[in-house]
């Protein structure tokens, strides 16, 4: 038998580690009355908060508010909208057999100590 040994990418990485740190979320909104409401909210929370990252936003969030992310700043990783993927069995003929799941993208957000305020262009 020929084992692969594949080595996981970047993305997979992060993806694996959310996954780790989203089961301890999902048991701690099944054991403990939480005021947080979804997974997302108890690992920022719980897993991201400290007294140095007090509060996070998505890129375009900072870029509203008139913030730049510091250059070489690595993203904060949460689960993104759900969307819609049909997954069909290869041993089903019949097109309309398929099954929809969902599938939750990553999502990348940036906290306070990772930002710096806009400098506005100076006109001449």
């Amino acid at each position: 038998m020929e084992t692969q040994s594949k080595e996981l990418t970047p993305v997979q990485k992060k993806r694996q580690a959310l996954r780790e740190i989203s089961k301890v979320a999902k048991m701690m909104l099944q054991t403990e009355a939480m005021e947080e409401g979804n997974v997302n909210e108890i690992v920022i929370n719980h897993f991201y908060t400290n007294e140095t990252h007090q509060e996070f936003k998505s890129f375009k969030g900072w870029m509203k508010n008139g913030f730049a992310v510091k250059k070489g700043e690595k993203a904060f990783c949460i689960w993104g909208k759900p969307r819609d993927k049909k997954e069909t069995d290869p041993q089903e003929e019949n097109e309309e057999q398929g099954k929809k799941s969902k599938f939750y993208p990553l999502a990348y957000i940036f906290s306070n100590a990772q930002v710096e305020p806009l400098k506005k262009k100076e006109s001449a």
